[in-house]
């Protein structure tokens, strides 16, 4: 769900590209972590939403829970490492620095819009609202709206010009239907304003983009980590002075803390994942122009395996310090968090073929977001809801898999070959000006 490169195309839907042409540039390890994320999100929705109340203990529970806590900290590191990507690879294209800054921030905004659309999916189906004779009020506009997001998250080429008019439209259409819930159904428009993964990584985009156009930002990456350190640290005194200065929902949008609302993905402290996936991002780049990013991958999978270790709360000496220091705790995890994803990220290049053949999974990230959430938690899932053995429970997950693995396949497929096309017809209308120009 990051910012990427295509065929000079950027897209939040695939991997990020550390060239500057050709989908032959792709960087398959990017698209594995990615892939890899999406396994471990659904595995642990599955395995809340699913599994028998008196078998949530032992170590499948364990480590399920394990894995599936480095899913979203994996998402939020992507985000800014694909903010970074796909600065360079316009650079390198010679796209304005103003275009490529327009593209970052209308991306961030269609996913945060995108979320609302999601929740208002979930008051029609989840909350029954669907059954209501004025339900149209609400699935009218908000069905429209989601299609014109979904149409300028994907625009290209010549659409793309038109993408900010589209998803001003489709935004408009959302602010709509979450006005005739509210006059419909005033308690649930609480659940549809609420905080989700997707606002915050769409706010996270727009925050590393705005910061990429520091030149000494790009120049001297590790200050992004420095950022993201004392944004980490600071969370407690933020968290209090919001509580104090906003309202308790806008707070909350903004951090955790005394007096705000209870979000799950409050900006503070996720924005430090995205800030050092942004320097990570850089350092990639630089790595590969010296070849040798294998080297590099393995360097920073040990720092992170340190920082895990190090800020472990399992070992009883951390779990003392922290215990006597409070406030730095959520540092602490947030650094164990990134330190993980390192580790994954240096692990997943070293066996490129294992996950390839899930690789449309993270390539349509967002889709298998929002797909997914339905059978674990929604309507659908009410025969399989908390009813679950352990076996069973991983043969259901194996078939949700294999039927995402489908859909977004199949889509991958369609949408390269739409892409084909347009750039075939991109050349064709080119070539009689290029041939004129020669003559001349």
């Amino acid at each position: 769900m990051s910012t990427t490169a295509r065929g000079g195309e950027a897209r939040l839907s695939t991997g990020p590209d550390l060239g500057v042409g050709d989908t032959g540039n792709r960087v398959d390890f990017v698209d594995d972590l990615r892939t890899l994320a999406v396994v471990f999100m659904v595995m642990l929705h599955t395995l809340h939403g699913w599994l028998l109340p008196e078998m949530r203990t032992g170590a499948l529970w364990t480590l399920v829970r394990l894995a599936g806590g480095l899913a979203a900290p994996a998402f939020f590191f992507l985000a800014g490492a694909g903010v970074a990507l796909r600065v360079h690879a316009d650079r390198a294209r010679e796209v304005p620095p103003d275009a490529t800054m327009g593209r970052l921030l209308l991306r961030g905004a269609i996913i945060m819009a995108l979320g609302v659309g999601l929740r208002l999916s979930m008051w029609l189906v989840d909350s029954h609202g669907v059954i209501r004779a004025d339900s149209w009020r609400v699935m009218l506009p908000a069905s429209v709206g989601i299609a014109a997001l979904v149409m300028a998250h994907g625009g290209r080429g010549p659409a793309r010009q038109r993408a900010a008019t589209v998803a001003a439209g489709g935004a408009v259409l959302l602010a709509v239907a979450s006005s005739q819930v509210a006059a419909l159904d005033p308690e649930g428009l609480s659940a549809v304003l609420r905080g989700d993964v997707l606002g915050a990584l769409g706010a996270c985009i727009a925050a590393v983009a705005l910061l990429t156009r520091l030149p000494i930002v790009l120049s001297q990456p590790w200050l992004l980590m420095v950022a993201a350190a004392m944004l980490a640290l600071a969370t407690p005194d933020i968290g209090s002075l919001a509580g104090t200065t906003l309202s308790p929902r806008l707070a909350g949008y903004l951090v955790a803390g005394p007096g705000t609302a209870h979000e799950p993905f409050p900006l503070i402290p996720w924005v430090a994942h995205a800030l050092g996936g942004g320097a990570v991002g850089v350092w990639w780049i630089r790595a590969r122009a010296r070849q040798d990013l294998p080297t590099t991958l393995a360097a920073l999978a040990a720092l992170g395996a340190l920082c895990a270790l190090l800020t472990s709360e399992h070992l009883p000496a951390c779990y003392r310090a922290l215990a006597a220091v409070p406030a730095a705790v959520p540092a602490a995890r947030a650094l164990s968090r990134f330190g993980l994803v390192l580790v994954l990220s240096g692990a997943v290049a070293l066996v490129p073929k294992l996950l390839a053949p899930f690789r449309p999974l993270g390539r349509a990230s967002l889709l298998a977001y929002w797909l997914h959430l339905p059978f674990a938690f929604g309507l659908p899932s009410r025969p399989l809801a908390h009813a679950l053995t352990p076996g069973q429970w991983g043969l259901a997950f194996a078939v949700l898999i294999v039927v995402l693995l489908a859909i977004t396949s199949i889509l991958s497929r369609t949408g390269a070959a739409r892409h084909d096309r347009t750039r075939q017809e991109a050349t064709n209308r080119s070539s009689p000006l290029r041939t004129k120009q020669a003559v001349l």
